[in-house]
């Protein structure tokens, strides 16, 4: 076993997760997204090939996480993360890719907090709560949008989730 911080785990099996993405687009195509998905990265460049999907930190933590300090080791985040996907050219709907690739994108991500409402047991065991590294899943509207010059030049969205995680402040690492 290897000591691998903690968020680096979570965004590992967030990207496997989103990697098992496949659905059929309004031509009939269905698009995968294996080996389509990066972490850290802003999806910006014209080297970009869609589709691709990329999770990205927030750039300023949530202000509802709690403090770890004096006489409290554990911290109690609200981790904003953002999931950005960029999709194929459609010079006639050019943002239609993206509510397809977005709404299987959100149909992948239930899967972390979806139980079974007669027994609460998780329906999708492998995935739920990223393997017991996360205590909630929050997902906000997503926002698409065509190309512009800036912030891309292909029509995206992104997805905003905030995930609940604990974690000490002497211990950031995961036994994987």
């Amino acid at each position: 076993m290897t000591a691998v911080p903690t968020r680096l785990v979570i965004m590992r099996r967030l990207s496997a997760l989103l990697e098992a993405v496949e659905y059929v687009n309004e031509a009939g195509d269905t698009v995968s997204m294996a080996d389509k998905v990066v972490r850290g990265r802003i999806l910006l460049g014209d080297d970009i090939r869609p589709p691709l999907i990329s999770i990205l930190e927030a750039a300023r933590p949530d202000p509802h996480s709690a403090f770890a300090g004096d006489q409290n080791d554990l911290r109690h985040d609200m981790w904003p993360i953002l999931v950005q996907g960029i999709v194929e050219d459609d010079l006639l709907n050019p943002t239609d890719s993206a509510y397809w690739m977005c709404a299987a994108v959100e149909k992948q991500l239930n899967k972390i907090i979806a139980t079974d409402g007669r027994t609460g047991d998780p329906l999708f065991p492998d995935y739920m709560d990223l393997g017991g590294l996360i205590s909630s899943l929050e997902i906000l509207p997503p926002v698409v949008r065509p190309p512009e010059d800036k912030p891309s030049k292909r029509a995206f969205f992104f997805l905003p989730l905030r995930l609940g995680i604990s974690i000490g402040s002497d211990q950031p690492y995961t036994e994987v």
